[in-house]
């Protein structure tokens, strides 16, 4: 896992590398059927993803990196099956009446947004405003006013402990199995690794 620090990317993605070089991205499939390169602007949501079901998302003989990127690029390829590449923003985890949704694959049900900017396979060098407040509002809803600074001081953290706190995250985590691959929910979740706590904001609250 790389260092989280670097200066004002676009968002973080994580990247699984191969002994010869071989690189791909974590993606997901949106609800049209399209791929996307998943980005993360809080790193830490890119640490909790990677943890909860690593086995079952990390191949054999490969090595996984948390990856700041200064800009999305087209070229940069990021998806399977040479599919034009656009992306999509984690905003938050989906939560139902207080638990953690955990989908049939045992992976955490992301709730993922994006918009024209990221899907018009133009570079973008910074997220879009909408997505960005979006982020923001569900943190202030769950008090998190200062989750930036937070993922500052995260970045001085050792690798070992990084992964101890995501660890703990899931083992503290109030979760339950979806019904389905693609579940309903009526909260956002977002964890505060500072203070190692999970926060749940109403749906219902946030202008999304």
């Amino acid at each position: 896992m790389g260092a989280f620090r670097t200066r004002d990317p676009v968002a973080y993605v994580i990247m699984f590398e191969k002994d010869d070089g071989e690189r791909r991205y974590h993606s997901s499939e949106l609800l049209d059927g399209q791929m996307a390169l998943r980005c993360y602007p809080p790193p830490f949501d890119a640490l909790l993803d990677i943890s909860r079901n690593s086995a079952g998302v990390v191949g054999r003989e490969q090595s996984v990196v948390i990856h700041p990127v200064d800009a999305l690029r087209p070229e940069a390829g990021g998806t399977p099956g040479d599919r034009p590449v656009i992306a999509c923003v984690h905003v938050a985890w989906g939560t139902c009446s207080g638990k953690l949704l955990i989908r049939p694959d045992a992976m955490p049900d992301a709730v993922l947004s994006t918009s024209s900017e990221l899907e018009s396979g133009d570079t973008v060098r910074e997220l879009p405003g909408r997505l960005l407040r979006l982020v923001d509002e569900i943190h202030e809803q769950a008090g998190l006013f200062a989750w930036k600074e937070t993922a500052n001081t995260c970045s001085d953290w050792s690798e070992r402990d990084l992964r101890a706190v995501a660890h703990q995250a899931w083992r503290d985590a109030p979760t339950m199995e979806a019904d389905g691959a693609k579940p309903g929910f009526d909260q956002f979740a977002v964890y505060d690794p500072e203070f190692m706590q999970w926060h749940f904001v109403p749906r219902a609250v946030v202008d999304a």
